[in-house]
């Protein structure tokens, strides 16, 4: 039998909690099948992939490295998913968790890693804003961390300078 609602629903997706869904379904699968093709748990070695999805749509490399939604339209259909325009633009969100116009491969490879990063992220914008603290308050925490400047730190590096913003993470 078909549940023609469903169906109908299925045919015409709009953005709401069911599409969100359905994004989520199509994240999954499509974080399934990177991780199928390349050992993701060697460090860099997500390079190849994210390649993929930062060539433009008319076959060659874009210059900027970056994925923009096109480039992502155009690495999901040759990948064989059928998306709609909507779910494309909300994977790419998902993605792109500064909700810019392109993600790099930081964003490529936190997606890729961890399923829940959206709302991590989440939570610990919404206990920064909670504790109303400052970018400029926040860069410095994380820098005087950074003791070799590098530009990266380690978890605990990074659990002492939330300590030292007064952020508490275990209550998110």
């Amino acid at each position: 039998k078909i549940n023609f609602v469903k169906f109908l629903c299925d045919l015409h997706p709009h953005q709401n909690n069911e599409t969100r869904g359905n994004v989520l379904m199509i994240a999954d699968d499509l974080r399934q099948k990177i991780r199928a093709r390349c050992d993701f748990t060697i460090p860099g070695e997500l390079r190849r992939p994210y390649r993929h999805f930062s060539r433009s749509s008319n076959g060659g490399n874009n210059n900027s490295g970056l994925v923009s939604l096109e480039d992502l339209s155009f690495a999901l259909n040759y990948l064989g998913f059928k998306v709609s325009i909507d779910q494309e633009k909300t994977l790419h969100k998902l993605i792109c968790m500064e909700d810019g116009p392109s993600f790099g491969y930081n964003n490529f490879a936190v997606f890729v890693n961890d399923p829940h990063h959206a709302d991590i992220t989440w939570k610990l914008k919404r206990l920064i804003a909670k504790n109303h603290i400052s970018r400029d308050e926040l860069i410095n925490c994380i820098s005087n961390e950074d003791t070799n400047s590098s530009g990266l730190i380690t978890l605990k590096q990074f659990m002492n300078a939330m300590r030292r913003c007064s952020l508490d993470l275990s209550e998110s």
